[in-house]
């Protein structure tokens, strides 16, 4: 018969049990620390606007820039509009056929849909 290995005993064990409670709390120390540096988050300040007073919007979007923006509009037949402040909306899908819905700009659209590539914008 081979001998029994001896465990380290009670003394051991409560060693073990100290270092682990001990790596314990030095963790949950770090980690008050760390949650005590994180700034609050603070809530968004935001501001609405009424863009149009027209009957009928039913989708819309702003640009990029945020210096117009474009919307579908009903009653009648539905067409795509362009609008920035201060100035009249643009029917720009007047002459199409049937019904233009939600209307979507490409990331780099700014200015105004009176230059020559101003449809090509919007998709």
């Amino acid at each position: 018969m081979l001998p029994r290995p001896r465990c380290a005993g009670a003394a051991g064990r409560g060693a073990r049990l100290g270092a682990g409670l001990l790596a314990m709390a030095a963790l949950v120390a770090v980690l008050c620390a760390r949650a005590a540096r994180t700034p609050a988050v603070r809530p968004v300040e935001a501001r609405f606007e009424t863009l149009t007073s027209e009957a009928g919007v039913e989708t819309s979007e702003l640009s990029p820039d945020g210096e117009f923006f474009v919307y579908a509009k009903s009653p009648g037949d539905l067409d795509i509009f362009w609008h920035a402040p201060a100035r009249h909306p643009q029917n720009l899908t007047e002459d199409a056929p049937g019904r233009d819905t939600q209307p979507a700009l490409s990331p780099t659209s700014s200015g105004s849909p009176s230059a020559p590539s101003a449809k090509g914008r919007l998709f």
